[in-house]
């Protein structure tokens, strides 16, 4: 005895499953149109049914002599062609097909008008028509009449909707019910002037004597040019270490030799102008004739110009003196 065969005989022991035998034959007596009609609507719900998007084949079409008797070809040319008389809902029959050429067939229903031509039991020609069997026209008709009664109670509720906004804009309307001006505008405007230059009138002019009566006030005194801020010598040194004027640089550029500055000062706070002059020159004895010298470049170089480089070349003019003792 296999394993599935064993666990099914305990679970039909528990009661957990019913045989076959004891089920009620009355239960399998629906339809199964009724089923798929069912199984449709618990999953696509009541509103997809207001159009044919679907095929609703009884199990009898299935057994009848025009389906038994064709081929499978012919079968499957009755369903593509069947589906796109439900797309269409022209009651299972396609007007003026007759003289369609076979592309025309392929792109509309999917077929060859080879197929069409051999699927007699299921189709049939009427002049210049094509007549599908087993069309169901009667739900066609209820589900035009679903449609059309849909159609009618939107209509009915938009317009209701609209008279409801039509009434309750004319009761609450603010162009009918904001207050008018009594005047035209201009009219207004007339007499408050009229009544300022009639105000001016009734105010007695001032006398000499009592304008004599208020003291005289000095007049304000000019103001007077802000005085300029004391220069900071060791800024300025560190400024014009590479030969710049101080004068002559931008405010934008103080801030980059004030964070120079700071740096030094945090290894040498007692630095005065004298010693970034020494280790300015100090600098251009380590550094290429050619390089410039910087508030920022003498800060990152600060500890290597405490001294000046001894394998520098001294001056020309010193060697000269030299050679002249």
């Amino acid at each position: 005895m296999s394993l599935h065969r064993g666990r099914k005989l305990r679970e039909r022991e528990r009661g957990r499953e019913k045989p076959i035998n004891e089920i009620n034959p009355r239960t399998l007596s629906v339809s199964l149109r009724e089923a798929c009609f069912i199984a449709n609507f618990h999953r696509v719900g009541w509103r997809t049914f207001s159009s044919m998007n679907w095929i609703n084949i009884q199990t009898a079409t299935l057994r009848s002599p025009q389906f038994i008797g064709s081929d499978p070809t012919a079968r499957g040319t009755w369903l593509a062609v069947l589906g796109y008389c439900y797309e269409q809902e022209n009651g299972g029959k396609i007007c003026g097909c007759k003289d369609w050429k076979d592309r025309q067939w392929q792109q509309i229903c999917g077929v060859t008008r080879e197929e069409i031509d051999s699927s007699t039991l299921l189709m049939e020609w009427q002049e210049n028509d094509l007549c599908v069997s087993n069309y169901p026209r009667e739900t066609e008709h209820e589900i035009k009449a679903k449609r059309a009664a849909g159609r009618k109670g939107g209509k009915a509720r938009s317009q209701a909707k609209i008279e409801a906004a039509r009434a309750n804009g004319a009761k609450n309307n603010p162009s009918t019910t904001q207050a008018q001006p009594k005047q035209p505008p201009n009219e207004i405007e007339k007499e408050r002037k009229e009544i300022e230059k009639k105000t001016e009138a009734s105010v007695p002019a001032a006398s000499s004597t009592e304008q004599a009566d208020f003291p005289d006030f000095p007049p304000t005194p000019p103001q007077l040019p802000k005085p300029k801020s004391e220069r900071n010598a060791i800024k300025d040194a560190l400024a014009g270490c590479g030969g710049a004027d101080p004068s002559q640089i931008v405010p934008s550029a103080w801030s980059g030799i004030g964070n120079a500055l700071a740096e030094i000062m945090a290894v040498c706070p007692q630095v005065t102008p004298e010693e970034i002059a020494r280790r300015s020159a100090n600098y251009r004895t380590h550094m290429s004739p050619d390089t410039i010298l910087t508030p920022h470049a003498l800060a990152k170089n600060w500890a290597l110009c405490e001294k000046p480089n001894p394998r520098a070349p001294k001056p020309a003019q010193e060697s000269e003196f030299a050679n002249a003792f």
